[in-house]
C-alpha cells in the first residue's frame, strides 16, 4: 500500500495497524517509542532545552528525493511537542516564582501598612498630648502674668 499522505487513511500508522503487526514506525513500536519519549523527557527535565535529540537519533528524515518522509515529519512534530511540552514547564515555574513573589510583596506591603498607620496614630496621640500640655502651660503662664500685674 502507498503512503502518500500524513493523516489520510494510508498513512505509516494506518496500514501497519490494518496489516494486523504492532503498529511501528521507522521499524520502532509505539510502545518503545512512548518509552523512548518518556525516558528522555525525565532525563531533559530541568537540563535546559534538548529537543529530542536522542530519542529520533536514527529515524530517516528524508526520502531520496530530499522530501519529509511520513517518519521525518513525526519526528518533526515530536521534537515541536517536546519543545512546548519543555516552554510550558519553564513558563509554569516562572509563573510560580511570580505568584510567590506577589504573595511575599503583599505580605510585606500589609505589614509594612500596618506599621505605619500605628506610627501615625501613635504620633497623633502624641501630638495631642502636646497640644494640650502647651495649652496648659500657656493658661498658667497667662495666670502667672495676670499676679504679677496686679501687685
Amino acid at each position: 500500500p502507498a503512503v502518500d499522505t500524513f493523516y489520510g487513511a494510508d498513512d505509516a500508522m494506518s496500514v501497519s495497524a490494518r496489516s494486523g503487526a504492532e503498529p511501528t514506525v521507522g521499524g520502532t513500536s509505539q510502545a518503545d517509542m512512548l518509552a523512548n519519549a518518556a525516558a528522555a523527557a525525565a532525563q531533559t527535565k530541568g537540563r535546559g532545552r534538548r529537543f529530542g535529540s536522542r530519542l529520533f537519533r536514527g529515524v530517516p528524515q528524508t526520502d531520496a528525493e530530499g522530501n519529509l518522509t511520513p517518519e521525518g515529519q513525526l519526528a518533526e512534530k515530536n521534537m515541536r511537542i517536546a519543545q512546548l511540552e519543555s516552554e510550558l514547564d519553564d513558563n509554569a515555574d516562572a509563573i510560580k516564582k511570580l505568584e510567590s513573589e506577589i504573595v511575599l510583596v503583599r505580605t510585606t506591603y500589609k505589614d509594612e501598612e500596618y506599621h505605619s498607620k500605628k506610627k501615625i496614630e501613635s504620633l497623633q496621640k502624641e501630638n495631642t498630648a502636646h497640644v494640650v500640655k502647651i495649652a496648659l502651660l500657656e493658661d498658667k503662664l497667662f495666670k502667672a502674668r495676670g499676679s504679677v500685674d496686679e501687685n
